[in-house]
């Protein structure tokens, strides 16, 4: 590696087989994923370079030198991954990963063009040009929107239903909360429930502020304990700054206060009843110390886990089986690549994120009714997005379509969240 390049810890570098750094995908991951010296979020960094590495491994194998690659190889490839059955799912790569891997590569090649590594470029118009040529491909070129956005061989089509907003209403919401965990008991209460809390106070921490999973599972107990709480006024809101945003700009959210006692007790308890599991299996030999970190695995995670962060993965994980377990699934249809033969299968309806869909609608209803006549500045604001355009081109659609019907609902379930925990 070149003298003087710094990379902050996690950083992933892609290397050839002889263990020299690729260097264009170096400089690539660092102007792409890094502000200020600094990862805003280490898990899109890591999918850049996971992306990188399986087209570097894919030209490795044909023996074509990464500069010579043109919008045939690219199409090739795009049709590769059609193929392709994921590990994790056992089911063939959706349109929406497709996607998300051919834009890195064509932005990878575009960022080439631009820095004089390559002497042509994927444009839109050899994309154009391409998807016209393929007349009749369900994947050929679709344009929508006023800006013609391109959909091609390489940038599949998206189905409208696969990135609607998805808003979690009341009866789903009494179905999946407790299938989360349930909520600690209050002052002078006993309980005789048993399952951990971490899981559904996190799922509560998304509902009530709109945070993202990934700011979720950074929240530090210190921030918690810093915060004040008045068990006189159990529903009014506490501000909580965060800092570990998905672009590192600093934002205020609200929390009420009834959730920082509830966090608080995890803190005291389950919490604290890892950190002393940790300590007993490892001993203090096999510790670095107390994480920062607010929620930790817990005492029946595996050993080498107990007191540890909890994980994105893993929270998305836990909100997908309680999404199944609770029964809110849509029936998909899927072929099996091997035997070719349609078979149904249950998709949970709701995600983590769906969370911070749900708080969005909800807030923006509720600015709405008071008066407000930009709802969409106060649902910039607390959601984080640095352009208006964001957020309306995520949910000014729902809101034109389904006001008149969600509207109620929505408004009743706001008032939920700041009127009462979810119930569970």
């Amino acid at each position: 590696m070149r003298k003087g390049l710094v990379t902050p810890p996690g950083f992933r570098m892609l290397f050839t087989g002889g263990m020299e750094l690729i260097e264009p995908a170096y400089h690539f991951l660092r102007e792409t994923c890094l502000r200020e010296g600094r990862m805003p979020s280490g898990d899109t960094q890591r999918t850049y370079a996971e992306q990188l590495y399986e087209w570097f491994s894919y030209l490795d194998v044909g023996k074509l030198d990464w500069d010579e690659a043109d919008t045939e190889d690219l199409r090739a490839y795009a049709v590769a991954l059609h193929q392709v059955v994921s590990s994790r799912t056992r089911k063939q790569l959706s349109a929406r990963t497709i996607r998300l891997r051919m834009g890195i590569i064509v932005q990878f090649y575009r960022w080439a063009f631009r820095m004089g590594l390559i002497s042509r470029s994927i444009t839109e118009d050899s994309l154009r040009n391409l998807s016209r040529a393929m007349d009749g491909n369900p994947l050929a070129h679709v344009a929508s929107g006023p800006r013609q956005v391109l959909h091609s061989a390489l940038l599949p089509r998206i189905r409208r239903c696969d990135d609607r907003v998805r808003v979690i209403g009341p009866q789903a919401l009494r179905l999946l909360m407790p299938r989360m965990g349930p909520l600690p008991p209050t002052e002078g209460e006993t309980t005789a429930e048993l399952r951990p809390t971490r899981d559904r106070l996190a799922a509560e921490v998304g509902l009530n502020t709109g945070m993202r999973v990934d700011e979720v599972v950074s929240l530090e107990k210190s921030q918690i304990l810093s915060l004040s709480a008045d068990s006189t006024r159990p529903f009014s809101p506490s501000l909580l700054r965060i800092v570990k945003t998905k672009g590192l700009k600093p934002r205020d959210v609200f929390i009420p206060t009834w959730l920082v006692t509830a966090l608080r007790w995890y803190v005291t308890n389950e919490r604290a009843a890892a950190i002393a599991a940790a300590r007993r299996f490892r001993g203090p030999d096999g510790t670095e110390g107390e994480p920062r970190q607010l929620f930790l695995n817990g005492a029946d995670a595996n050993y080498r886990d107990i007191g540890h962060p909890l994980k994105r993965d893993t929270m998305m994980r836990k909100m997908r089986d309680a999404v199944l377990r609770a029964g809110l699934v849509d029936k998909v249809v899927h072929t099996d690549p091997v035997t070719e033969q349609n078979y149904a299968d249950d998709e949970p309806r709701y995600s983590f994120h769906c969370l911070r869909h749900t708080f969005a609608l909800n807030f923006y209803f509720a600015k709405k009714r008071s008066g407000d006549a930009e709802p969409w500045k106060a649902v910039q604001a607390v959601l984080g997005h640095a352009q208006m355009a964001t957020t309306l081109k995520t949910y000014l659609r729902s809101v034109e379509v389904d006001e008149a019907a969600l509207s109620d609902a929505l408004i009743d379930v706001f008032q939920r969240f700041y009127g009462s925990p979810s119930q569970g």
